[in-house]
């Protein structure tokens, strides 16, 4: 077996294996930043949804019955 520590090892990457930490870093970074979009939409649409129900409501309140 090796006795050399694992601190005293030398390891070296390949291009192709920059390539690959790149390219997952990449895809990861995409990944949440359209979540983020996704929940700020969201987030954005959910409001506009319960100012217009409570404007409605408003409306109704202030509007004559029919009477």
């Amino acid at each position: 077996m090796n006795e050399t520590p694992m601190t005293e090892r030398h390891r070296t990457l390949t291009d192709e294996d920059i390539e690959a930490i790149v390219e997952a870093a990449r895809e990861r970074m995409v990944k949440e930043v359209y979540q983020a979009m996704g929940r700020g939409l969201f987030g954005a649409a959910w409001k506009m949804m319960l100012t217009l129900a409570l404007a409605l409501a408003a409306y109704g309140g202030f509007t004559e019955s029919g009477r």
